[in-house]
Parts: C-alpha cells; sequence; structure tokens
C-alpha cells in the first residue's frame, strides 16, 4: 500500500524521493507506524533541542532514516538499501548523521521530569516509538480467545505477573483439567504484561490436523514473524533449530504463549510421553530453562504437567500453577453475565461442576433445549453430561487401559478412598497383572494425577482418592 501522505509539506517530501527512498518510506509505513505524526512530533523535538524559534521540521534526509530505523535496519543495511556511503565501511555516514540528529531528536521527545536517562541506538528505536505511540508491543494473538468477560482468577493472576514481571521466569506452566480456563487466564494475563515486552506471539497446538507443528515448523514460524518487525537481522542457520529461538529469546524481550502443550504427548500412553518426531520440545524447554541471560518467557498451558519442568525449577526462574476451580463469586458472576435462570439452583450447579467455567458455559447452552425448556428447576440430578460428555470422552480416550480401570473402581466405590485401598481393590477385583507391582500402579496412580484426574483429600496423615461428580457420572453412565 505505501505512504499516503496528507500534510502538503509529506507529499512533497515523497515526490522528491528516489525510489530507493520511496521503498523504504512504504516499507515503513507499510509496518503501520503513523509516520506523519512521528515527522510532527520529532520536528517539535528537534525545535526544542536546537532552541530554534522557525517552523520545526525534520529533513529530507532525516525522515528517510527515521524510517529505516522504524523497519529494524542497522546504519550498515539502511546504507546498502538506499545505495550510499562507502562499501568498505558501509553505514559510517548514516550512523553519524542519526548521532547527531535523530537519536538527540528522540530523547528530547521522549524526556520528562521523572523518566531515567534515555540511551538511544538504533535496536530500541522501534520500540520507543511504539510506546511512545502507545502501540508498545509487536503481537501476534492467532486463535487467542476474546477474554473481555472475565471473572475471578485474581490471586492467580497476581502470582503469574509477580513471576514472569519481577522474578523474570523463563518457563511458566499453567495446568488444569479441560476447560477450567487455562487458555483465558493465559491470554489476559498476557493482555495485562503485553507493554513489558517487545513482542507477543500466540500459538495454540490444539485442533490441528492431523498433528501439531514440528518444532523445526515452529520456530521458522516464529522466526519469520520476527523478522517482520523489529528488525531484518536473522540468524542464519540452513535449518531452524532451538538456537535461533534462544538468541532471538536473548535478543529481544518475549512472551511466547504455547497453548496446549499435552496434544504433544502420546494417547494412551502414562501421561508425559512425548509423541514420536516431538521429543525436541523436551530439549527446548530444558535449553530455554537453562540459559543465561534471556530476557523472554514461554507462557504454557497443558492439561498433563510437563515432566522437564519440575526438574528445571532448580533455576528459581521456571514456575508451574495448578488451576484450581472458580470461587463460587465468581462463579456466579459468570451465571449472571449469562442470564443463567433459578438463582436458588446456582449454588448446586457450581458445586457439582466443581467451578469448571466451560462445563457451567455448556451446561447454560443445554437449558434452553428439551427437556430443561430454560428452566435449571427441571434438572433431576446434581450433574448432567450433555455438551460435557464429549469433552470427557476426547479425554477418557487418552487414557491407559490401567487408568481407566482405576477410574471405573473409582466410580463404582463413589467416595474417597486410601491408596492402600485403592490398590487392594484394584488387584482384588479387576486382577490386572500390570498391577502386581507396587511401583506400576503407583505409576498409574501418578499418571492420572499429573493429569488432574483424581480429586485429593488428607484425613489425617492419610491421602484419600476420589474422582469429580461429572467424572463419576461419565464412567457410570458409559461403562458401569
Amino acid at each position: 500500500m505505501g505512504f499516503e501522505p496528507k500534510q502538503p509539506e509529506n507529499q512533497n517530501f515523497y515526490k522528491k524521493l528516489a525510489q530507493q527512498e520511496k521503498d523504504l518510506v512504504d516499507e515503513a509505513a507499510d509496518k503501520n507506524w503513523d509516520l506523519e505524526r512521528l515527522f510532527a512530533d520529532l520536528g517539535e523535538a528537534k525545535k526544542q533541542y536546537q532552541s530554534r524559534t522557525s517552523k520545526p521540521q525534520l529533513s529530507n534526509t532525516q525522515k528517510i532514516h527515521l524510517c529505516g530505523l522504524l523497519c529494524g535496519y542497522s546504519p550498515a543495511p539502511m546504507a546498502r538499501k538506499l545505495g550510499k556511503g562507502n562499501p568498505k565501511r558501509p553505514g559510517r555516514g548514516i550512523s553519524a548523521e542519526l548521532s547527531n540528529g535523530i537519536y538527540h531528536y528522540i530523547e528530547e521527545l521522549l524526556r520528562s521530569e521523572e523518566a531515567e536517562e534515555i540511551s538511544i541506538s538504533w535496536e530500541n528505536v522501534p520500540l520507543l516509538l511504539k510506546e511512545y505511540l502507545g502501540e508498545a508491543t509487536f503481537a501476534d494473538w492467532d486463535c487467542a480467545p476474546d477474554v473481555s468477560v472475565f471473572y475471578g482468577r485474581e490471586e492467580q493472576l497476581r502470582t503469574l505477573t509477580s513471576r514472569i514481571v519481577d522474578d523474570k521466569c523463563k518457563i511458566v506452566a499453567i495446568y488444569g483439567l479441560p476447560e477450567m480456563g487455562k487458555t483465558y487466564l493465559a491470554t489476559k494475563l498476557a493482555q495485562d504484561i503485553q507493554k513489558k515486552f517487545q513482542y507477543i506471539i500466540w500459538r495454540s497446538f490444539r485442533y490441528l490436523s492431523p498433528k501439531p507443528p514440528s518444532l523445526e515448523t515452529l520456530i521458522t514460524n516464529l522466526s519469520n514473524f520476527f523478522s517482520q518487525h523489529l528488525t531484518p537481522k536473522t540468524f542464519n542457520q540452513a535449518t531452524p533449530s532451538i538456537s535461533t529461538l534462544i538468541n532471538y529469546l536473548k535478543e529481544y524481550r518475549c512472551l511466547i504463549i504455547l497453548d496446549g502443550w499435552e496434544e504433544l504427548f502420546q494417547s494412551k500412553q502414562l501421561a508425559g510421553k512425548y509423541q514420536e518426531g516431538f521429543e525436541d520440545y523436551r530439549e527446548l524447554l530444558k535449553a530455554v530453562g537453562e540459559s543465561n541471560d534471556l530476557n523472554s518467557c514461554l507462557l504454557l498451558t497443558s492439561c498433563e504437567k510437563i515432566p522437564i519442568i519440575n526438574s528445571l525449577k532448580f533455576s528459581g526462574q521456571v514456575y508451574s500453577l495448578d488451576l484450581p476451580q472458580l470461587t463460587n463469586t465468581a462463579a456466579k458472576q459468570l451465571l449472571q453475565h449469562w442470564e443463567m435462570p433459578d438463582e436458588t439452583m446456582w449454588d448446586i450447579l457450581i458445586k457439582g461442576y466443581r467451578g469448571n467455567p466451560g462445563h457451567l458455559r455448556r451446561v447454560f447452552g443445554m437449558i434452553h433445549d428439551p427437556p430443561y425448556n430454560g428452566s435449571l428447576s427441571q434438572f433431576s440430578e446434581t450433574v448432567i453430561l450433555g455438551d460435557v460428555e464429549f469433552l470427557i470422552d476426547l479425554q477418557y480416550r487418552r487414557l491407559t487401559p490401567s487408568e481407566k480401570k482405576v477410574l471405573r473402581f473409582l466410580a463404582q466405590v463413589g467416595q474417597p478412598v486410601s491408596f492402600s485401598q485403592l490398590r487392594k481393590e484394584c488387584l482384588a477385583e479387576l486382577s490386572n497383572e500390570e498391577f502386581r507391582k507396587n511401583e506400576e500402579f503407583r505409576k498409574t496412580v501418578s499418571s492420572l494425577e499429573r493429569r488432574a484426574l483424581l480429586e485429593k483429600a488428607k484425613k489425617k496423615e492419610e491421602m484419600l482418592y476420589t474422582l469429580q461428580p461429572v467424572m463419576i457420572k461419565y464412567v457410570k453412565t458409559n461403562y458401569l
């Protein structure tokens, strides 16, 4: 589309440009920079800096060089693009002009009594001017959800903000059951803290057919996004690699959200085992967790706990959060927003679905159809499956045979049992040879815990296990 100046002085400026100069100005305009505002405001800053009373205006050369900076060019590539300078020392003249002019005007533009002294370089000009224009971040939100309706999670938002912004955590993982709100929380968090970063990139592994992208494909995608914005600088590997991404994460302050990490894991295996061809994602986390001088954060969401995360926590800059159910107050705020009928039934509804916002939303969708006809009072039970059943079925199908047998036993018992009782009854009732070894049984229970499928409660010194009501209903309906 290019530069379409509205002010007469900018129209005259643009007409006089050589083609190479027009190309550079057009490139900056195509990156959605408000060039006319920046030309005017920096012209005023130039007047203040030089203490002049004449009409403030950048020279044509200064406007062109500013556009080069906005596109992320350092002086040498800018000189080559414009066909300027000594080939042996490209950019030397432009560098001197920037240091004697534009950099001072930007300092003047951003100066305030309370601000710290600003060090201007070609690398930080785009970010500083984005902040000045109120557009601090280069963001690609991809398929991130709309979080304009968001209730609760204040404590989790405070904790995660502190970990990422104050503690400079390099990896943060949010765990929880499907539809518990992990994706919404990650989105809300990223929106709240986006001005702390130069890049915000959202990518989801969910609903991609037939599989999520390979790590190489993901890194190529991220590199393409980086190279389109702050700087054309690339790290020249023939094949994109983990080190390619690490270099970007060190060079710039990035927040990369990777939603649905569990999709990288194998189905019908104990939780946390990567699919064939996706094992290098584990190496990515290892490399990020062990890197020094990293200015960035990977924010992950997953229905299954990621095995390497705990072993990386020794650095103090890796953190995970188990997302609890919504508080009763927040859940009621959601129901009120949706105009859920029969307020007297809300407490029963919230308890039955354990404050899972996604499940509550699906119930809201169901009650307008027969036999409920818009009334919760028609519920004959505290939990109905309906549209929720499809989601639980997807999760159940991922389990191993031994995990399914444990769930069936717990659903049949319908009340909390101790680990020793659970093992004893499973061995007696299910006669499963896999459970003959205590270690194998422990792995099975641990896997169910890592999938957040077990509810736990401590009685005296003993841990008791049970299932959520909706899971009990699902298992009883379909398998008992």
